[in-house]
């Protein structure tokens, strides 16, 4: 979990650039991936004073999210969050 964290932290500092930053869940809320999305936004929220928004994107077993952040602007402030067997679904 701390490699995650320091991870994603690092992420952070490419987003101090943006105004608002959107972590999208490709699942329903409530579940794993929600649940550390949340406390991912809180984290950075914290970090750098900045909103972070957590989208769940829900149907076709994660393909609507993934399409979603494929289709974002490519700056960064839109970010997936999603389990390694999303990862490697055909877009």
């Amino acid at each position: 979990m701390k490699f995650l964290s320091l991870l994603f932290l690092s992420f952070v500092v490419s987003f101090a650039a943006h105004a608002q930053m959107t972590i999208v869940v490709a699942f329903p809320p409530g579940g794993d991936t929600d649940v550390l999305a949340r406390l991912f936004a809180a984290k950075i929220t914290e970090k750098t004073g900045k909103p972070v928004v957590v989208e769940n994107k829900v149907g076709a077993s994660g393909a609507i999210g993934s399409m979603y952040v494929s289709s974002a602007s490519p700056d960064g402030s839109v970010i997936l969050l999603a389990p390694s067997t999303l990862v490697t679904a055909p877009l």
